[in-house]
């Protein structure tokens, strides 16, 4: 949380009152909770003048910012990215058994409930991209999708009718493995409107699957589906590529991209 510090200084003199703050008279202190460094710093935002000219306040808004945190350094290697595919392929769903010769034992079934989860961890290490934009990828161009043109090769990372900052919405071309892995999803019928699908549905959410899969890949570490997206990063500058054609396909700025990247030992 935010310590916001609302210190009213009298020789400011009068300032023009809108009609929300015509009946407050009284200065008005909002304490926060206590300080969360003490390296942290005092920074004042110069956007106050229309909440000062609204009558609001008839001081400086002091704005307490905490420590910056410490930048996600943790993504997979090949080998935990096959072990965390492979048990979301293989998973199956247990149900105890009401009658036979098994009654009362939790047997396996033929049904596979992370499959889903397995083509949307491909599609996101293929890509890089946001697991969000990833549950929205369509084959389809659409409000509210995400599109990938499978006769280009091309990923439109900004879905339709949205407007998000450029460092999510550039398009990318569709690497080999990526454009394969979308055409047999197509060709199988597991995509009809939406690449990641449950049940014939787009997901919203992969979050509870991600967390299972991982607890049974026994994967150490916390590992989210934005660390697909970090992964990618990590992969790309082993493998030597330089700094602004990851930065592209990463569709970032350079000095953002050096964050995520700046403990992995480049290998060549």
């Amino acid at each position: 949380m935010l310590r916001l510090h609302l210190a009213f200084n009298a020789t400011l003199g009068p300032v023009a009152e809108s009609p929300a703050s015509r009946n407050r008279t009284a200065p008005i202190l909002i304490r926060g909770p206590r300080r969360a460094a003490q390296g942290a710093t005092w920074k004042t935002s110069e956007r106050q003048s229309h909440h000062a000219k609204e009558g609001l306040h008839r001081g400086v808004v002091r704005v307490w910012l905490p420590e910056k945190g410490r930048p996600r350094d943790r993504w997979l290697t090949c080998s935990e990215a096959a072990s965390l595919i492979w048990y979301c392929w293989r998973a199956c769903e247990e149900q105890r058994r009401w009658r036979g010769p098994n009654k009362g034992r939790t047997m396996p079934t033929s049904k596979r409930p992370l499959q889903h989860v397995a083509r949307f961890i491909l599609l996101a290490l293929y890509s890089g991209t946001r697991a969000a934009t990833v549950a929205a990828a369509s084959p389809l161009r659409a409000e509210g999708r995400s599109y990938i043109d499978l006769e280009r090769g091309v990923f439109y990372r900004l879905a339709g009718g949205k407007e998000l900052p450029p460092s999510v919405s550039h398009p990318c071309g569709c690497r080999q493995s990526f454009w394969r892995t979308c055409v047999r999803c197509q060709k199988l019928g597991i995509a009809k409107t939406h690449f990641v699908e449950w049940n014939g549905k787009p997901i919203q959410l992969v979050r509870t699957g991600f967390a299972t899969a991982v607890t049974g890949a026994k994967l150490e570490g916390r590992v989210t589906p934005h660390t697909l997206r970090h992964t990618a990063a990590a992969w790309l500058m082993q493998n030597g590529v330089p700094m602004w054609e990851a930065a592209g396909f990463w569709a970032c700025r350079r000095k953002f991209w050096k964050r995520p990247t700046a403990t992995i030992t480049r290998t060549t």
